[in-house]
């Protein structure tokens, strides 16, 4: 998928992205590269990002140059956690 793909797959929401909306392995490395950033909180919409950060990710996930923020700390999140509330 080329970034024009990406982004017409994920809908947003304001400024707010839903992680649920996002296909992996993309959400997987998204939320692991995000770790210690601040996301929104939005009561029933599970984990949220804000849409810049998912735009700014991108562009550095698809350079050919891109490596991990956290190598090795890459799971697969599941589309249950992706929905569940952050606390």
């Amino acid at each position: 998928m080329n970034l024009a793909e990406i982004l017409a797959a994920v809908p947003v929401k304001g400024r707010i992205i839903r992680l649920i909306d996002i296909p992996n392995p993309w959400r997987s490395e998204f939320l692991h590269d995000s770790y210690g950033s601040t996301m929104p909180v939005v009561p029933g919409e599970g984990l949220c990002a804000y849409s810049r950060d998912w735009r700014t990710w991108l562009s550095f996930r698809l350079a050919p140059d891109y490596r991990p923020r956290y190598p090795g700390a890459i799971r697969l999140v599941s589309d249950e956690e992706a929905m569940r509330p952050p606390f």
